[in-house]
């Protein structure tokens, strides 16, 4: 008994030390696996393949008559129209664009450098431009919202944020103000230039009304 017993603690002895490298073999080929899939999925190329496909998706379920978008584009497409309103256009062209960028990166990488002023001014411009569109109709916000019209859930919060404390036309003078502070940043022209623009095409207008009366 006493030799079993001692036979069976130098084998214990001998396997042990090979059973534990095995694991940490095991463990090594494992995580070099993990390592291996965690790079492939970080890969530039291969995010820019899902974005550009979700992209195009996007813009051809927003694009395509209700009847030919399928139950899952038809949905897609309603819950961006819902929310963003018409901005929904622009926000599947900017996923479409995104997706293209990735794949073109390092073509890119160093010339796309937008400045901080024109990235906030479009994004200015485009939520002052969904509120002032909510605003502007005659028709229930909730029910243009719902129905994905106009400024979609954003220009509905716009409104029921502006109108109770500032009143309808002063609500339409802010977010008027906050499309041209857009417009101004994201073209980076000055407001002096806008004003001689404005002033410009002004006159352009009464030059062509008083020509047109004229001519009667």
């Amino acid at each position: 008994m006493t030799k079993s017993r001692a036979s069976r603690a130098r084998t214990t002895r001998r396997t042990t030390p090979s059973t534990h490298s095995g694991w940490r073999a095991a463990g090594a080929r494992a995580g070099a696996a993990l390592g291996a899939a965690g790079r492939w999925l970080m890969q530039r190329e291969l995010w820019g393949l899902a974005v550009t496909a979700f992209g195009a998706v996007t813009v051809i379920a927003l694009a395509s008559p209700a009847g030919e978008r399928g139950e899952l584009g038809g949905a897609w497409a309603l819950l961006l129209r819902r929310i963003f309103g018409l901005g929904a256009y622009p926000v599947g062209g900017l996923l479409l664009a995104s997706g293209v960028a990735l794949l073109a990166w390092n073509a890119l990488e160093g010339r796309l450098r937008p400045p901080w002023r024109a990235v906030i001014g479009v994004e200015l411009l485009f939520f002052g431009g969904l509120g002032l569109a909510h605003i502007l109709s005659a028709e229930s916000p909730w029910v243009l919202a719902h129905t994905g019209q106009r400024g979609g859930y954003v220009g509905w919060a716009l409104v029921r944020l502006l109108r109770p404390a500032l009143g309808q036309v002063l609500g339409v003078v802010v977010l008027a103000g906050v499309v041209a502070a857009g417009l101004v940043m994201a073209t980076g022209s000055s407001w002096r230039l806008v004003a001689w623009r404005a002033h410009w095409l002004w006159a352009q207008v009464g030059i062509r009304l008083r020509g047109a009366i004229l001519s009667r």
